[in-house]
């Protein structure tokens, strides 16, 4: 598994989540959408774990949990992202969504 630093931010009353990770010169955005809305929060010391890089491409669901120190994403392709929380966020709740990868140049 290969992996990568970056960060999780999660804004608009606690429905989208964003997640950005440099790779190899290449910055690789996944924004998502959760199924119902939790607390917003950031993280900004984030790492995620992934087999290659075909797997931070199109569309891609993920389950997880928040709180109260931590995120921890795993996608439905074997990628997971995880991370401290810069904030504790509580009650501990599981999240659900589906979102897209993006890279920029």
């Amino acid at each position: 598994m290969s992996q990568a630093t970056g960060r999780i931010v999660c804004t608009d009353g606690g429905h989208k989540i964003t997640a950005i990770f440099m790779i190899d010169g290449v910055q690789r955005q996944f924004i998502g959408q959760l199924n119902g809305a939790t607390r917003e929060f950031t993280s900004m010391n984030a790492t995620i774990q992934y087999g290659d890089l075909n797997q931070l491409l199109g569309q891609h669901t993920f389950n997880g949990l928040l709180g109260p120190v931590h995120i921890t994403l795993h996608f439905e392709n074997s990628t997971t992202i995880s991370g401290s929380l810069d904030v504790p966020v509580e009650p501990v709740s599981q999240i659900v969504g589906t979102g897209n990868w993006v890279v920029t140049m």
